[in-house]
Formats: C-alpha cells, sequence, structure tokens
C-alpha cells in the first residue's frame, strides 16, 4: 500500500514544504498558553471570562493583544486598558488569528544581527497595512474591519519566515533587487522561485488560519486570482500599496508597481484620487502612537 500523496504539497515549491515542515508547530512551541487560546476560541461554550482566565498566563501575550487593540482605531474615545475589552472588540475569531501572530512577531526580534532594522521595517510595515486595511474596511462597508485588519497584518508572513530561517537567501534578494532596480517581488521570483505570498500562504494553511485570510495573503499582490473572498485580498493589496507609498516598509529603492486597477474600482477610489487617500492615511498614522519607536525591541515597545 502507498502513501497518499497531497496533490496540493507536491506542487509546493522545494524550499516552501521544507520551511513549512520546519515552521508547522513554531506557534505552540513558543507558548505554552496558546494550544489552549486556540481551543477556546474554536469552542462556542468559552466565555470572555473563559478565554480572559487563559490568556492572562502568558503577560507577553496579554501586552501584544493589548497594543493590537489600540492600534487599529477601533472607534473608542479612550484607551483599551484591559484584556477582557479587547476580547469582546475583537471578537474570538480575530483573537485567535492574532495570538498566533503575537508569537509568531516575537521571531522578528529574536536575535540582534544585520537583519535587525529590516525586521522592525517589516513589523511597523505589517502593523500599518493592518491599520490602513481596516480604515478601508470601513469606509467600504461590505468587509468585516476586524477581518481585514487581521488579513492586513499577516499579509507578509513569509518575509517574516524568510527573514528568519532563510537569512542568506533573504539578503540575496535585497541585493538582487539593489543591483537590477528591481521591485522586491520580482527579485525574489527570480532569485528563490517562489514568492514569500505563497510562502506565507502555505504557513498560514499549515497553521489552520481560516481560508480567507490563507486566500489574502497568497493573492496581496495579485488580487484578481482570488475567488473565496475577493475583497479581502483586495483591501490587503490597497493597504499594502498605500503604506509602501508612504515609505514604511518599502526594502528597495526600485518604483513599486501600479495598484490594481480592479481593486481601485471595487473601493472606489479613481486612481487621479490616489494620492489624497495616501495622504489621509498618512495623517491618521501622524495621530498613532502604534508603531515601534525605531529600534525599540518588541518586548520595551508594547
Amino acid at each position: 500500500m502507498t502513501d497518499h500523496i497531497d496533490p496540493a504539497r507536491s506542487s509546493m515549491h522545494p524550499t516552501v514544504a521544507q520551511l513549512v515542515d520546519e515552521v508547522r508547530d513554531l506557534p505552540m512551541s513558543m507558548s505554552e498558553t496558546l494550544p489552549a487560546v486556540i481551543n477556546a476560541c474554536d469552542n462556542a461554550d468559552t466565555s470572555v471570562n473563559d478565554l480572559t482566565a487563559l490568556i492572562s498566563a502568558d503577560q507577553s501575550l496579554v501586552a501584544m493583544l493589548l497594543k493590537l487593540a489600540n492600534s487599529a482605531y477601533y472607534g473608542y474615545a479612550r484607551r483599551i486598558e484591559t484584556l477582557p475589552e479587547a476580547i469582546v472588540l475583537l471578537g474570538f475569531s480575530t483573537i485567535k488569528s492574532l495570538a498566533i501572530t503575537a508569537t509568531t512577531m516575537n521571531l522578528l526580534f529574536q536575535s540582534d544581527d544585520e537583519l535587525s532594522e529590516v525586521r522592525h521595517e517589516i513589523w511597523s510595515h505589517s502593523l500599518g497595512v493592518g491599520v490602513a486595511a481596516r480604515a478601508l474596511a470601513r469606509k467600504r462597508g461590505n468587509i468585516h474591519p476586524e477581518k481585514a485588519f487581521v488579513a492586513g497584518l499577516l499579509h507578509d508572513l513569509g518575509m517574516i519566515i524568510l527573514s528568519v530561517y532563510r537569512k542568506e537567501a533573504f539578503l540575496k534578494v535585497l541585493a538582487h533587487a539593489q543591483d537590477r532596480n528591481l521591485d522586491y517581488e520580482a527579485a525574489e521570483l527570480e532569485v528563490l522561485g517562489f514568492s514569500h505570498a505563497e510562502l506565507g500562504a502555505q504557513v498560514a494553511e499549515a497553521w489552520s488560519f481560516p481560508a480567507t485570510h490563507c486566500e489574502a495573503i497568497r493573492c496581496h499582490h495579485e488580487p484578481t486570482k482570488a475567488t473565496l473572498q475577493p475583497g479581502l485580498a483586495q483591501v490587503a493589496h490597497l493597504a499594502d500599496w498605500m503604506v509602501v507609498d508612504l515609505g514604511v516598509g518599502k526594502l528597495v529603492d526600485a518604483e513599486q508597481p501600479e495598484p490594481d486597477a480592479t481593486a481601485l474600482a471595487e473601493f472606489r477610489i479613481p486612481r487621479k484620487d490616489l494620492p489624497r487617500v495616501v495622504d489621509s492615511l498618512r495623517r491618521l498614522f501622524a495621530e498613532s502612537d502604534a508603531f515601534m519607536p525605531e529600534g525599540a525591541p518588541l518586548k520595551e515597545a508594547i
């Protein structure tokens, strides 16, 4: 009897498959609390008090969730000070995704090396895209703002994995982009043969993220390929483009490609109005204390 071969896995780039195997159990290994939190979020009988008690056992997770609750412009006139408030505000599904993401984000700051500054930039960019995606979703009205925030926050998950687990390859991509005046994604495909978007989607699937979020990660540079919930991929795409246009997370000097016309049309943003929308985002960021001071370690920043 032969072993069953997963067709999706058999079509993966070998490096992607290897990386997925390396990080498959990563979130669980980084936090003893996380498995119980995930199970509780999936249990319809779990109360806010139950989840609060579980998460409170991991103070770094508490701090990260409170930071995220206060960074996303949920419309509260006052600061969210307590974990129960954050849980009610975000909802169980978002808490589950953010709990996994929070432990993953700590990867970015585990070592002090030549990529430390780049990792801080990736974090600021990821948080900025989450905030921007939520703002766009609230304006459009047909995408759940919290889902948009998570999709934006997670969109560069593959880049995070690369910067930690394949440092030399990541540095080669950056150097190739600079040498050839290419945008990061084009250089990535030439050097690695796969994109961080595909890697991130495969890792998200291995971590049992919702299929719509996996698709948004996979399609955030090519939103027209999304079929499950195109709007989620479109909002991640536009938010990513705008935040890079602001210079947050622009890792290479080359000009980024034009934003997808279908996504602009879906969000009713004429191309000529895009600078105005980006400027409004600039003002939103200027009012926010959500972004880490330059060079601040994660635990100090939260």
